[in-house]
């Protein structure tokens, strides 16, 4: 039986660790470092917030959310030459997401990626990178969120990039 159990934890292990996505790996590279901000919020936050107020539609969209990871360089000069949207992009598998959002100046790229199936989004990045470190940023919100929801967030959360969902939701 230990045989059996050793057998199936080294077959599975490797498919769980392959799963990460290059954004993960971007976020438990960096995480922690001097002169970032690392911010994660689980699901357990997010229902405590959406029991608040029961009839509040933007508050309700929290409980749809698992989690969401928060990357940002809060210094210039911190991590020289590092751009999260290089690294992001260099190893995701960009045919699992739809681009909702492109935004590309002389220093800086930000790109918006959703990962939805059947109108219920599963995962959101917001990846920002420059030629100064303090440009880079990345966003993960994870969860089963309905389309419909999505200008939601941007309320709710009151984070920088998201205003643009709004935006979204109103040119449907």
């Amino acid at each position: 039986m230990k045989k059996l159990n050793l057998l199936w934890v080294a077959f599975v292990l490797p498919l769980l660790a392959g799963a990460q996505t290059s954004a993960d790996k971007i976020f438990e590279k960096y995480a922690g470092k001097e002169g970032l901000t690392t911010v994660v919020v689980n699901k357990g936050m997010f229902k405590m917030l959406s029991k608040i107020e029961d009839d509040d539609d933007d508050l309700k969209t929290l409980s749809a959310i698992e989690s969401i990871k928060i990357l940002a360089v809060e210094e210039d000069g911190v991590l020289e030459g590092v751009n999260f949207f290089d690294e992001v992009m260099k190893d995701l598998n960009a045919a699992e997401y739809e681009e909702l959002m492109t935004v590309k100046e002389s220093d800086q790229d930000v790109k918006i990626l959703v990962k939805e199936a059947d109108g219920i989004i599963k995962e959101l990045l917001v990846i920002a990178g420059g030629s100064k470190s303090d440009d880079n940023a990345l966003i993960i919100i994870r969860g089963n969120i309905p389309l419909n929801d999505l200008h939601n967030l941007s309320g709710t959360l009151d984070m920088d990039h998201l205003e643009i969902l709004e935006e979204l939701e109103a040119h449907k």
